[in-house]
């Protein structure tokens, strides 16, 4: 690890801020980063050089094609730990010059096998934008059903923006219907994925879509074992004790709540149509658990059955 050079770096929507050891440093964020280029790339020995940074969404996009492009190692860490190195460091105030220093200190805990290279899959891209989409449009149409319910019962209602509004619904969902298409066709077109996610969805309770968020968020996050991928969408367990005080635990609720939400539906679904998860759930309810830690056991069961699916059809 000697050998390394390190970088840490937090990404915010607007900007890069990057800290070598002895200096920090800002930058736009913005495609192929010419600025972090030109500045600090440029001589750098990128064989040896390792950036440190959290996935932040689409915000992390640029950098993540920066490094793939160039071929620069990276450790992506959970944005949960941050707040836990600021605090060892005794930095009170979160700020992008604190992330980014915080960031590089955590080179000292990272093992070798946490650094990795990114490789970027066009249609793995494409396919992750199209599910983002997805996800937008689907929660906006929740919000305007809603507003338009509440239109309904009004009696001093517009009947213009009325329709304006059921217009609204309609286009939302032609456009739902037609980023499935091409969800479908994009998997068509490459046997691998279409095969992992056929796998994935022979799970009784996980459907069409939600098997393949589930595939993309395995692919993309690298997800290691059934401990990594709990933790990953927050069904990780929490205990709290104090001396002889023991407080009840529950789940950390962080990570992909997307995901998470996905996995509560299917778990639903599941304990009524899949037999094994429903006779899981309904020992575990006999045995004394309230329904909802038994639920969140199923869920948790359902994700490591997606996850043994996955790892099945690409190991």
């Amino acid at each position: 690890m000697k050998d390394l050079s390190f970088l840490g770096v937090d990404i915010s929507k607007d900007s890069i801020t990057v800290y070598d050891g002895k200096k920090l440093y800002t930058f736009p964020n913005e495609r192929y980063l010419k600025k972090f280029k030109e500045r600090i790339f440029k001589r750098l020995n990128k064989e040896k050089t390792v950036m440190i940074y959290e996935p932040t969404g689409p915000y992390s996009s640029f950098l993540e094609e920066f490094a793939a492009i160039e071929q620069i190692k990276v450790v992506a860490i959970n944005p949960r730990k941050t707040p836990y190195l600021l605090e060892v460091m005794s930095h009170r105030a979160k700020t992008d010059n604190s992330d980014a220093k915080a960031l590089y200190e955590y080179a000292k805990l990272i093992d070798k096998k946490d650094i990795r290279t990114i490789d970027l899959d066009g249609d793995l891209e494409e396919l992750s934008f199209l599910l983002s989409e997805y996800r937008f449009i689907k929660k906006q149409r929740v919000n305007f059903i809603n507003h338009l319910e509440s239109v309904k019962h009004n009696p001093k209602s517009d009947k213009e923006g009325k329709d304006h509004i059921e217009n609204m619904v309609l286009q939302m969902n032609e456009r739902l219907k037609s980023i499935e298409k091409k969800i479908k066709k994009l998997i068509e077109k490459k046997e691998k994925i279409k095969e992992t996610v056929k796998k994935i969805e022979s799970i009784k309770g996980i459907g069409f879509l939600t098997a393949v968020n589930l595939f993309l968020f395995f692919e993309k996050k690298q997800v290691k074992n059934r401990k990594e991928a709990a933790a990953l969408i927050g069904l990780d367990p929490i205990i709290y004790e104090s001396g002889k005080k023991k407080i009840n635990k529950r789940i950390s609720k962080q990570g992909d709540a997307y995901i998470r939400n996905l996995i509560y539906m299917a778990g639903m679904c599941a304990i009524r149509t899949n037999s094994k998860i429903k006779e899981f759930f309904e020992r575990l309810v006999s045995n004394g658990k309230k329904k909802k830690v038994a639920l969140v056991a199923c869920m948790r069961k359902l994700l490591i059955m997606a996850l043994a699916q996955y790892k099945s059809a690409y190991f």
